[in-house]
């Protein structure tokens, strides 16, 4: 038995000290873990204090883009689409490089300042800046970022949060649908002939029945609420048919627009500034004014006429307006918009761009007929304005037209045109730069840059 159990003790002598080596091997992986416990632990704290200073970073941006836009369409709103050129150059009126000059596209002059980040009321450590840029890298419509041609624009937005966090959001806006459409009325139109409607926004639409027939250049849509029907061969860029959503014209008429006006041309036949002080007579004599004023009394029932002599201004008549002659040239045309009780008719070679002071060309209560050549053979610098209609328009010869044409399509109470008509060879370019005081301006877009 002695011998035996001294034979079973030599039998195993390779598992003498296997327990601590199972022990040591235990320890070794619960090191291993307690190890990546820790370091799984540091990351996820590290993961998610980045994803809290990133959520501060994006809360401050978006804070900072809804106070700009905000600022930005009152702005608008309040002064004209073409006002927003101001903010592109910036607050020391000089053209310079958008991303060099630290001035241009500042909403300083609005409240958010270009240099000091503004803090976030309430919430520590979060801040933003904003800007207003042209979408210039985006369309590279004109190759200027400092002037704007297609009535759209970029706000951006910086914010700031712990930890060097930030996120960078932009926000485009540009006009609605009205602010995209060159042409647009509420009664039946009728486009024949050859003529063109181009820029940016050369859509025409109506709200009623569009026909075209011959060979019509349409840059983009064409568009009715009614019917649609086509004969000859029309060149349409974009959309054409019937059924479309209507586009609402907003009421206007000519007494809106005579406070701004520089003088108005009474149906007695006198000048008088817009609160009554007579600056000219002309009831006996009806060329007294036309040397200083450009105008030649005709009645009171057929208005004023200008023939060759214009005269810059915004020009308010208390009935008809005739306009014939050549006034103006390409290089220096007239810079005057006509707002008149009665119709509007247009002859004869006249050279023009609508006043500066405001973004309308014509407004009439009555009809617009534009036949001949106003605008010659097109200007050195046209400039866009608003032509607004309250009964109907009629369109032939050879003009060349730059800017938005909204026709109300009142009752037809002057009978200068009895419909709605675009012949002949007429061109009518719009980039929809002008009509924030007839549209409206919103987001139109959003987005994060990475």
């Amino acid at each position: 038995m002695t011998m035996t159990r001294e034979h079973d003790r030599n039998a195993r002598p390779g598992e003498r000290g296997s327990a601590l080596v199972g022990v040591l091997l235990v320890l070794m992986l619960m090191s291993a873990l307690a190890a990546a416990l820790g370091v799984s632990g540091r990351t996820e704290t590290l993961v998610a204090r980045n994803h809290e200073s990133a959520a501060q970073a994006r809360a401050a941006a978006e804070a900072g883009l809804n106070h700009a836009l905000e600022l930005v369409l009152e702005y608008i709103d309040d002064n004209g689409a073409g006002a927003m050129n101001d903010l592109l150059v910036g607050p020391d009126g000089v053209s310079g490089t958008g991303n060099a000059d630290a001035d241009n596209g500042s909403l300083d002059a609005l409240g958010i300042p270009p240099d000091t980040p503004t803090a976030i009321a309430g919430v520590n450590n979060a801040t933003y800046v904003a800007s207003v840029m042209d979408d210039e890298a985006a369309t590279d419509e004109d190759d200027d970022p400092l002037a704007d041609a297609n009535g759209m624009f970029v706000i951006r937005a910086i914010g700031y949060g712990p930890n060097n966090s930030s996120v960078t959001l932009e926000a485009i806006i540009g006009s609605t649908s009205m602010n995209t459409t060159a042409v647009i009325t509420n009664g039946n139109l009728t486009i024949s002939g050859n003529p063109t409607v181009t820029g940016s926004a050369g859509s025409v639409h109506t709200n009623t029945n569009l026909g075209i027939s011959g060979s019509p250049t349409i840059a983009h849509d064409a568009t009715a609420t009614g019917t649609y029907s086509v004969s000859g061969k029309p060149q349409i860029g974009g959309t054409a048919t019937g059924g479309a959503d209507s586009i609402d014209i907003p009421a206007f008429q000519a007494s809106d627009y005579r406070a701004s006006a520089d003088f108005v041309l009474t149906a007695s036949g006198t000048v008088t500034t817009p609160g009554g002080t007579v600056l000219c007579t002309a009831s006996k004599n009806k060329k007294a004014c036309e040397g200083t004023y450009g105008w030649e009394f005709q009645s009171a029932s057929d208005g004023w006429a200008m023939n060759n002599s214009g005269v810059d201004g915004i020009v308010y008549v208390e009935g008809r307006a005739k306009i014939s002659g050549n006034s103006g040239s390409a290089a220096n045309p007239v810079q005057i918009s006509i707002i008149a009780e009665g119709s509007i008719e247009i002859s004869g070679n006249p050279n023009f761009n609508p006043n500066p002071d405001t973004d309308v060309l014509f407004v009439t209560n009555g009809d617009l007929k534009i036949s001949g050549n106003l605008n010659g053979k097109g200007l050195t610098n046209p400039v866009e304005g608003l032509m607004l209609v309250r009964e109907q328009l009629e369109i032939s010869g050879n003009p060349q037209l730059y800017g938005q044409i909204l026709v109300a399509d009142a009752t037809n109470a002057d009978n200068l045109a009895v419909d709605n008509r675009i012949n002949g060879n007429p061109t009518i370019t719009y980039n929809g730069t002008v009509g924030a005081t007839a549209g409206e301006y919103d987001v139109v877009g959003w987005r994060e840059v990475r």
